[in-house]
C-alpha cells in the first residue's frame, strides 16, 4: 500500500517545488523528531527532484558516518535505482573526492593515518617520543599542558571549528573543552608549526588524517588547483541534501557552503536539535539553527511518529513538554510495563527477547514499552523523572 504523505511532509515537498523555480533559493531545514520518517522524507524529495529533472549526479545526499550512509543509500536503491543509490555519501568521502581530484592522486598512493598529527609533533620536539625525548610542551617545571594528548585533540578541534591557531583561539578551545592547557601563547605556537607540517604532507605527500579529508579542500578553497575542482562541482550541484544535520561541524557547514550557488543550488538539512550530543567529538550544539541562519533557510516541522503508540508518546510529552511529538493517525494505543532490574536478573525471556528488539530497532513488535524502575539503597526509585502514576504500576512486593 502506498503511504500517503502527511500535511508536514507535503509542506517540505512544496517548499522543494517551490524553491526549484526561484532565481535566488533559500534553504530548508526540518526538525525532524526521532521516529519521524527523515530517510522516508529524503527519498520523497529525491522523488520530487527526479520528476523534475533533475539527474543523481546533480544531487548530493550526506549522511553522517558510514552506517547511516549505507541504510540511507539501501532505501534509494529500492525506491530509486543504483544511480540515485550512488547520491549517498557521507562529507567525508565527499572532501575526499575533492582533495584527490585538486592533486591529481590515485586513492592507493594516499597515506590515511590516524596518528599523522602525534608523529608530526613528536618529529618536531613539542611531544615527547618514543624513545623518551621529553617534549618541549611538558619540558618545564610548569609545563604548556598537563597532557600531551590533548594538545592532539586541539590540533583536530582547531580544524573542526576553522580556527587560525592563535593564543584567542586556543583560549577558547581549552575553555570549551578543558584542554589543561596553562600556557596559550606556546600551545598556539606548536599548533601553528604542526598544522602547517600537516598541510605540506597532505599536499606534496598525500599523509592526511580523516578531517584533513575536509580540511585541506576547506583550507585550500581560494587556491588553484582546490578552487577549480570546487567551482566545477559547485556548477554541477543542484541540491545537497544532509541527513542528521544536527551533528555537523562548523568545517563541514563551511565545506558544504563553499559548494552552494544560491542562484542554482540549495541546502536542504533533515535532523533533530533534540539529538544533538556530538559536541564532545567538536560537532556544534546549535548545528540545526547554524544551518538556518548560515543559508537563509525555511524551516519546517516533522513532528509525527511513526514508530510508538500513543501512550508511549504521552509520556514522552509528559516527561518533556517541550518536544511537541505526535503520533501518526493509526497508532495503535500501545502499552506500558514498569519492571525492575531484579525482574532482568530473573532472565524472563519474554522481556528479554522484547528488550532485545527495543534496543535493535527503536520499537517491540508488540506495541509494549518497558520501563525498567532501580531502587537505590536510600530507597529512592530510578530514574526519578519517572511520572509517578508509572511507578504504581509495578509491584514492589
Amino acid at each position: 500500500m502506498k503511504l500517503k504523505p502527511s500535511t508536514y511532509q507535503t509542506a517540505i515537498i512544496k517548499a522543494v517545488e517551490e524553491n526549484l523555480a526561484k532565481p535566488i533559493k533559500n534553504g530548508i531545514t526540518v526538525n525532524a523528531l526521532a521516529g519521524s520518517g527523515k530517510s522516508t522524507l529524503l527519498v520523497m524529495i529525491a522523488n520530487v527532484l527526479k520528476r523534475y529533472g533533475i539527474r543523481p549526479e546533480e544531487v548530493a545526499v550526506l549522511a553522517f558516518g558510514n552506517k547511516n550512509k549505507a541504510d540511507l543509500s539501501k532505501k534509494f536503491q529500492e525506491k530509486l535505482g543504483t544511480e540515485w543509490s550512488e547520491s549517498v555519501r557521507t562529507i567525508h568521502s565527499l572532501g575526499y573526492q575533492l582533495y584527490r581530484d585538486a592533486l591529481f592522486v590515485r586513492h592507493k598512493l594516499v597515506k590515511i593515518q590516524d596518528w599523522k598529527y602525534a608523529r608530526i609533533a613528536e618529529r618536531k620536539g613539542w611531544m615527547t617520543d618514543k624513545n623518551g625525548f621529553v617534549g618541549k610542551l611538558v619540558e618545564n617545571d610548569i609545563p604548556a599542558i598537563r597532557d600531551e594528548q590533548e594538545f592532539i585533540r586541539l590540533l583536530e578541534l582547531l580544524r573542526l571549528y576553522c580556527y587560525e591557531p592563535t593564543t584567542e583561539n586556543v583560549a577558547a578551545l581549552n575553555g570549551e573543552y578543558r584542554l589543561s592547557i596553562i600556557n596559550n601563547e606556546v600551545v598556539a605556537q606548536a599548533a601553528k608549526e604542526c598544522l602547517e607540517a600537516g598541510e605540506d604532507e597532505a599536499i606534496f605527500r598525500y599523509i592526511i588524517d580523516r578531517v584533513d579529508m575536509c580540511y585541506l579542500p576547506w583550507k585550500q578553497k581560494d587556491n588553484s588547483p582546490f578552487s577549480d575542482v570546487i567551482a566545477k562541482l559547485r556548477r554541477q550541484l543542484k541540491v545537497i541534501m544532509v541527513d542528521e544535520s544536527q551533528d555537523t561541524d562548523q568545517l563541514q557547514i563551511e565545506l558544504i557552503a563553499s559548494l552552494i550557488e544560491p542562484g542554482q543550488s540549495f541546502i536542504i538539512a533533515v535532523g533533530d536539535h533534540y539529538q544533538s550530543v556530538y559536541h564532545f567529538r567538536g560537532c556544534l550544539n546549535n548545528g540545526m539553527e547554524i544551518l538556518g541562519k548560515r543559508f537563509n533557510c525555511i524551516n519546517f516541522d516533522l513532528p509525527i511518529n511513526y514508530r510508538c503508540g500513543q501512550v508511549h508518546l504521552e509520556l514522552v510529552r509528559e516527561i518533556f513538554p517541550h518536544i511537541h511529538i505526535l503520533a501518526r493517525p493509526d497508532a495503535p494505543t500501545g502499552e506500558i510495563r514498569v519492571i525492575s532490574n531484579k525482574d532482568l536478573e530473573q532472565e524472563d525471556h519474554l522481556i528479554y527477547v522484547s528488550l532485545t528488539r527495543v534496543l535493535a530497532n527503536g520499537s517491540d513488535e508488540s506495541g509494549i514499552l518497558y520501563l525498567v524502575l532501580r531502587e537505590r539503597e536510600d530507597g529512592v526509585m530510578f530514574p526519578s523523572w519517572l511520572p509517578e502514576k508509572y511507578c504504581q504500576l509495578w509491584n514492589f512486593n
